[in-house]
């Protein structure tokens, strides 16, 4: 077995290593040609998955509108859905039944919350 350095190779053949058959080069071109139907695809499942994020609920839970003396709140960075209840509530008020309220008119399974949503504050009285 006769092992060969790439200088010796060189010296041997006038070919280059490197150098690619003109005839075998893939161009952009000839790429969309022959993949265009699952490039097409891939970007729409791009596209679907993007827009779904998109249309995940920062609104109002509820899909009803606002009834007499409701309110629409806009979450903020810190809040929770305790302290948005304790500030309309009325003195004297069960805050837990206001929070539970707030939850059933918004349609929630948990008192989590996020910066940006809209909640409809239930008429309290």
């Amino acid at each position: 077995m006769i092992i060969l350095n790439q200088g010796t190779y060189r010296s041997i053949h006038t070919e280059s290593i490197l150098t690619v058959d003109p005839t075998h080069k893939l161009t952009t071109f000839r790429l969309i040609k022959r993949h265009g139907a699952k490039i097409i695809v891939v970007l729409m499942i791009a596209l679907l998955v993007f827009t779904s994020f998109l249309l995940m609920g920062t609104s109002a839970s509820g899909t009803d509108r606002l009834q007499a003396e409701e309110i629409l709140v806009t979450v903020s960075s810190g809040d929770t859905l305790w302290e948005i209840a304790r500030r309309h509530a009325s003195s004297g008020d069960d805050i837990g039944f206001i929070v539970y309220k707030i939850k059933h008119r918004n349609n929630l399974e948990t008192v989590t919350i996020k910066p940006g949503q809209k909640l409809i504050i239930p008429n309290l009285n």
